[in-house]
């Protein structure tokens, strides 16, 4: 399989915003989806993708859409299309 760049300038960001506007730090998203802090840490900051499932339960529970909030992984699978193609 070949490497994609990932583009996550601006994704880490967002993903921290989503998660400051509930006033939640790490550790307390982690406890209300269900993961680790590290594992919160490391799914916003793009160094790890969250599983079909948790990607929804993130999205459900800081109230935005999936794709808004993992645009990042969405951008990788268009482009792992293009490159199968």
């Amino acid at each position: 399989m070949r490497k994609t760049k990932r583009n996550v300038s601006r994704v880490p960001v967002l993903r921290q915003q989503f998660r400051a506007k509930r006033k939640l730090s790490h550790r307390e998203l982690g406890e209300k989806v269900g993961v680790t802090e590290a594992t919160v840490r490391s799914t916003e900051n793009g160094r790890i993708d969250p599983s079909i499932f948790m990607a929804f339960v993130y999205s459900v529970y800081l109230d935005t859409k999936v794709e808004d909030l993992f645009s990042d992984i969405l951008e990788r699978a268009k482009a792992h299309l293009d490159m199968t193609s």
